[in-house]
This record gives C-alpha cells, structure tokens and sequence, in this order.
C-alpha cells in the first residue's frame, strides 16, 4: 500500500477516534448529572414509580455498554494506527492476504479479511 493510501487510512482512523473520544466523554457527562434531584435538589420531581426507576437504571447500563463497545473499538483503532506505523496495514492478521479495500473504507480498523472474519464469526456461534 502506498504513502498517500496509508496518510487516508490514517486520517481516518485518527477521526474516528476523535469521534468515539468525543461519544465516550458525552456519555460520562450526562451521567455525572444524574438524577434531577442530584442536579437540583428538588425530591418532588424525584421518580418514586419502580417502572421509572428501572428505566433510569436501564438507561444507565445502555450507557455503560456503549462506552465499553467504543472503548473496544478505540483499542482496535489504535492497533490500526500500529499497524500502519510498522507497514502491516490491509493485510489480514490470519491469512496474510491483502483486505479489500472497500472493507478498509468502511472498517479501516478491521484486521481481518472478509473471508478469514467470516471464519472468525462461524467458529464463535
């Protein structure tokens, strides 16, 4: 792969982590608001229905899997940006061969080729 195709993964890679650092921080403030009695004070707004209160906590745990989801998904960036540092990136990291293109463009941290990640995906079910 050439110089100016690495330099386009890269950026790429680059914003998306930007992107994912942005999401994970937004997540962490809304729930260091918390409740509307925790930011106001006020109890009478405060939700005494159960069903509210599990959606609170639903709400929460939703919050904490997608910031553990994009947690993993900037590692797998970050072995990208490795990757490319060392001259390994768009080979399949199992069967050696060159990653489409087109699966770079929409996954550019992928590390597997379509084939081998398709293997990868039977073996687990």
């Amino acid at each position: 792969m050439g110089k100016k195709e690495l330099e386009k993964y890269q950026e790429l890679l680059i914003k998306e982590k930007e992107r994912i650092l942005e999401d994970i921080e937004g997540l962490e403030e809304n729930n260091k608001s918390g409740s509307i009695q925790d930011r106001t004070g006020d109890i009478s707004r405060m939700s005494t229905h159960p069903a509210d209160r599990v959606a609170d906590s639903m709400e929460l745990e939703q919050s904490y899997s997608i910031a553990t989801m994009e947690g993993e998904i900037l590692y797998l960036i970050d072995e990208a940006l490795s990757r490319i540092k060392v001259g390994s990136f768009g080979k399949c990291m199992v069967c050696g061969k060159k990653i489409a293109e087109k699966r770079l463009e929409a996954i550019p941290y992928t590390k597997l080729c379509l084939d081998c990640q398709r293997d990868a995906e039977s073996e687990e079910v």
